[in-house]
């Protein structure tokens, strides 16, 4: 009889503690651009692939990022920022950026999760998350905020 009962108890532990986790998330890819209205032609273009690793203007880095921390502020930064868009997936092209004006400064964030990305293959573009900002300030620093100091230090090399 204690050991039904146990097993009962040990059960339902472990099932409580496995659903009230929060899923991460895994990464497909995320595009980051930044630029300010002086200096658009030059501006920073960042991609990371689902397998951490950094590609400026679509050329290898060398560099990555740590996946595990990476996936779970990714999730974060979907989760808490309330700018932030989710973009069904659909066979409509969605633009990259969105341009500055006069002294102010563009931050977007294009995220596509991996299981987004195959759930969707008859799609065009998959569902997205967005996050743009045009300001008089940069706001790197508010996506920043969720990686870990490894990340942010990776990241600060592309994203001056």
């Amino acid at each position: 009889m204690n050991i039904k009962i146990t097993f009962i108890f040990l059960f339902t532990l472990l099932s409580i503690g496995t659903y009230s986790q929060k899923k991460t998330q895994k990464l497909y890819q995320i595009i980051i651009s930044k630029s300010d209205e002086k200096d658009i032609k030059n501006r920073d273009f960042v991609k990371i692939d689902s397998l951490g690793n950094i590609l400026s203007f679509n050329k290898e880095t060398g560099e990555k990022v740590n996946l595990k921390s990476f996936n779970k502020a990714l999730t974060k930064f979907v989760t808490e920022e309330s700018e932030v868009k989710k973009i069904p997936g659909s066979n409509n092209f969605s633009p990259l950026t969105v341009m500055p004006g006069k002294g102010q400064y563009s931050f977007g964030i294009t995220i596509i999760f991996l299981e987004d990305y195959h759930n969707e293959k008859e799609f065009k573009t998959k569902t997205e998350y967005k996050w743009t900002s045009v300001s008089d300030t940069n706001q790197r620093e508010l996506f920043f905020k969720y990686l870990s100091k490894e990340d942010k230090l990776v990241m600060e090399k592309f994203l001056d």
